[in-house]
């Protein structure tokens, strides 16, 4: 089991903010600045907790992006710092995309196909920073 948290703001720039430009030879695509100083950001944060060996066999991935509560936010809820769920953009799904991605070039695991169950959510919350978790799957065997 590796379980981490990574203290810093989390960057809204996702995966899927590519841009592209037209060329003699078609459309080429390219990572917009934001997205790749998210990428050596997390690659950064990331680096001391890679495991000597990739995990193997099936994994389970948990993580929650917490970030800095919004100004708009009630003071009795900020006081009490309690997390509130982020039901605006960037998407749940566009965020996983960037983190499990950078996870696998760091060799956390061989392939992310060997996740096969995943726990995330988003909050507004009074630490910003992501809480990741990635267990290796264990047969329990009940012997009558």
């Amino acid at each position: 089991m590796i379980e981490f948290f990574l203290k810093h703001n989390p960057a809204k720039a996702t995966a899927q903010q590519k841009g592209a430009c037209r060329t003699a030879n078609g459309i080429r695509f390219f990572e917009k600045p934001k997205v790749k100083s998210a990428r050596e950001t997390l690659v950064g944060l990331l680096l001391p907790h890679v495991p000597p060996e990739p995990l193997s066999g099936p994994l389970v991935f948990s993580a929650t992006w917490n970030f800095p509560y919004r100004k708009s936010e009630k003071k009795s809820m900020v006081n009490a710092g309690i997390a509130i769920p982020h039901e605006t953009t960037p998407d749940l799904d566009n965020l996983e995309k960037l983190l499990l991605d950078t996870m696998t070039r760091l060799r956390f695991w061989g392939d992310d196909k060997q996740i096969y169950k995943k726990i995330t959510s988003k909050y507004w919350s009074a630490t910003p920073g992501i809480s990741i978790a990635v267990n290796e799957y264990r047969a329990r065997w009940i012997i009558a």
